[in-house]
């Protein structure tokens, strides 16, 4: 049986919502691709990243999904920085640490 400390980290179901995210950040928060990005939108991209994982110690990993229905349009704010861009809405799916993650890292 496992003791209480372990069963409150495992009792996270997979978290998602939707994020207003600028176009051109989508390579990298998809596929870690960064190239073509200014050292400026890189660290943007990378603060967002680092503001998904950080948030709880559970975290493993998360995924950002974009409908093939969705399309670009402009907004004045997104969730990386509060200047007009092109961007989309995508699901964000914050994925937490299974059992045996956690057991290993007991261990």
């Amino acid at each position: 049986m496992l003791d209480k400390r372990l069963r409150e980290l495992l009792d996270k179901e997979p978290y998602t919502f939707v994020s207003t995210l600028p176009a051109w950040s989508l390579p990298a928060l998809m596929n870690g691709d960064y190239s073509g990005l200014s050292e400026h939108e890189a660290e943007l991209v990378r603060k967002f990243d680092y503001s998904l994982v950080s948030s709880d110690k559970r975290v493993n990993h998360y995924v950002v999904e974009v409908s093939e229905h969705s399309e670009t349009y402009f907004a004045y704010e997104n969730d990386l920085h509060s200047k007009g861009d092109d961007v989309i809405d995508c699901k964000i799916t914050i994925v937490y640490m299974t059992e045996l993650q956690v057991l290993s890292d007991i261990i």
